[in-house]
């Protein structure tokens, strides 16, 4: 590769974008994005180019993949370091310094073996992280599923027809009406007998 192709191969691993390190490696003051991308793409597929820029992302992806190998594994260490000595603590094979002030030394030490009090803490914190336990989650509110009242039906009464307006009603479907009864609806007090034949509105405009 010539001295162009290896700094576009550099700046196109540093920054990640292939125009621009095509644009900085080759000092471009081209905008047009068309022909820049072409440019790009030849070189890309230049064998030499293509070998370097996947020669380099092999080696960092296992760079990558070797550091988290190694901290998984510190980490791991870690708890299992840290578990040893919870079950020391726990079983009371562990002897601990005390410092003390005594009549016949200014400072005093003896060796003493954990509390019942930090045993049991020893366990709990050991069960902890071994996921001994089980979190409870509280239920929420959208968790819960309120029941539904049922609505109220409501019914509007209808009036009952009197004896009047039922007469009238069933006279109209016949299309003949007396002339008492509608005189007994408008004017109670006033009866007569005499009938009346309606006619229909077809009908009239005929006879008309």
């Amino acid at each position: 590769m010539n001295q162009k192709q290896q700094r576009f191969v550099t700046e196109y691993l540093r920054i990640g974008d292939k125009v621009i390190a095509y644009r900085i490696a080759y000092q471009t003051r081209s905008t047009n994005l068309r022909s820049l991308e072409s440019a790009v793409n030849r070189l890309l597929n230049d064998p030499e180019v293509a070998k370097a820029i996947s020669d380099v992302q092999s080696r960092i992806r296992a760079d990558v993949e070797q550091e988290l190998k190694e901290e998984f594994r510190r980490e791991l260490l870690s708890v299992q370091r840290k578990r040893e000595l919870l079950a020391a603590i726990a079983t009371g094979d562990i002897l601990v310094e005390q410092h003390y002030k005594g009549k016949g030394c200014a400072t005093c030490t003896q060796l003493v073996r954990p509390t019942i009090n930090q045993m049991l803490k020893a366990i709990d914190i050991d069960s902890k992280l071994a996921r001994h336990y089980t979190v409870n989650k509280p239920a929420s509110k959208t968790d819960t599923i309120q029941p539904v009242k049922p609505l109220k039906e409501h019914r509007v009464e209808q009036p009952e027809p009197t004896p009047v307006q039922g007469d009238i009603a069933a006279e109209q479907e016949l299309g003949v009406i007396t002339d008492e009864k509608l005189h007994r609806f408008i004017c109670p007090e006033v009866s007569n007998t005499r009938t009346i034949a309606l006619v229909p509105t077809k009908q009239y405009q005929q006879l008309e």
